[in-house]
Parts: C-alpha cells; sequence; structure tokens
C-alpha cells in the first residue's frame, strides 16, 4: 500500500472534517409509517481538508499526486486525527485537489476532499464495555506501573 509521504505535513484543523453516507433506507408504508431496512455495510466516509505546504514540499506533494497516486487514482495509507483516533487509515482523493492558493510568500494552500475506505469506527467489540473503553488510559497506565517487564 503506498505511503502519504512522512516528509510532507498532516491536514490543518481548519475545515477538517468528514461526512459519512446513510447505509439505510425507509419505505413508507400504506399506514403512514415507514419500513426501515440495511442497503450496505460498507459506509463511505468523505472528507474534506486542507494543506499548507512550503514551495518545496507543494512541489514534492504535486509530483507525488500525479506520478506515485497515478493522478489520484490509487489508494494510499494516511495518519489522520477522527474519533476513533489518531491512527492510519486507506484514503483515496476524490478528483484532483481543488483550489491551490498562495497564503504567504512562499507557502501554498490545498483544499482537497477524499474518501476513506472503512469507516472510522473504535474496534469491534469496545461497545460491549463502556466502562473499560471510557477508562482505556487508566488502565494502560496502571498496566504499565504494575507489570512493566509484560
Amino acid at each position: 500500500m503506498i505511503q502519504y509521504p512522512a516528509e510532507l505535513p498532516l491536514p490543518l484543523q481548519d475545515g477538517y472534517g468528514y461526512t459519512t453516507v446513510d447505509p439505510m433506507r425507509a419505505t413508507p408504508m400504506v399506514t403512514g409509517r415507514r419500513r426501515y431496512r440495511k442497503v450496505h455495510s460498507y459506509v463511505p466516509s468523505e472528507l474534506t481538508f486542507n494543506f499548507v505546504f512550503e514551495e518545496d514540499e507543494a512541489a514534492f506533494f504535486e509530483a507525488w499526486y500525479a506520478r506515485t497516486l497515478n493522478d489520484g487514482l490509487e489508494w494510499f495509507e494516511m495518519p489522520l486525527q477522527l474519533p476513533a483516533g489518531f491512527t492510519t487509515y486507506q484514503v483515496h482523493f476524490i478528483g484532483m485537489y481543488g483550489k491551490v492558493e498562495l497564503t504567504q510568500v512562499k507557502r501554498w494552500r490545498y483544499s482537497i476532499n477524499a474518501e476513506l475506505k472503512q469507516r472510522p469506527l473504535i474496534p469491534e467489540g469496545w461497545e460491549q464495555f463502556p466502562e473499560y473503553w471510557f477508562n482505556k488510559n487508566v488502565i494502560d497506565v496502571s498496566a504499565n506501573r504494575e507489570w512493566p517487564e509484560a
């Protein structure tokens, strides 16, 4: 899998966010109620983010996008901060990167839309144990303090 270059900065918080596609459809019934069904389990999430690159980084990014990603056709892995945590996600750019504007003498701002391959959820099974999920940091610190050799 292609990796996002570690030498390039991560997205800015400004304008950073994502939306998900609704996997559910509703069918109106004669009684006025609706019947709901899940249409698909693969639920893509669309990301919106901005980068600010220095001149050398911008030139590298454009070449990486054109040659390594085959003008955005290829999927790649990138570390991102999402509600499920800061981890590596599989990402695909949606079309060509958008507006590119000069923000300072040698700094360029890129606006990009991308798609996540998987919906950003916490690992399966944790929703069954909320008391552990919400105290996972305390458990981690305690375990490392009490059993450092483990």
